[in-house]
């Protein structure tokens, strides 16, 4: 997809959709926090094997945009993809249970950081 990074209004770009779909969900709720996390990398489950590598790419420009929409509309950051860590996948996207189990740890983590700052 094309990242749009120097145009925030172009919403045929990740980043003007991103702050685009931000702007309205703090129209839609004025009072609400709202937290933007960053993405994680799979890893694949042991003993699956793919002939594709479709989703073993990482591309860091998509939590770049992240980090900048995010600050740019004033909106809290969940930054799990400082962990460095990868959670357990099916075909590289899509998590097992125990990857759902670790992208739920890292954000636990990231949250318990975000309200300790704001209070």
């Amino acid at each position: 997809m094309n990242l749009g990074e120097n145009c925030p209004d172009d919403t045929l770009g990740f980043y003007g959709a991103y702050r685009t779909m931000l702007k309205r969900i703090k129209n839609n709720y004025p009072t609400a926090k709202i937290v933007c996390g960053t993405l994680l990398m799979g890893r694949l489950q042991a003993g699956r094997n793919l002939a594709y590598d479709r989703f073993m790419k990482e591309d860091t420009r998509y939590n770049g945009v992240i980090r900048l929409a995010a600050k740019e509309e004033g909106c809290l950051l969940a930054d799990i993809a400082l962990a460095d860590e990868r959670y357990e996948t099916l075909d590289y996207c899509h998590p097992t249970k125990n990857g759902h189990k670790e992208i739920a740890k890292l954000w636990l983590a990231e949250l318990k950081k975000l309200l300790t700052e704001e209070n």
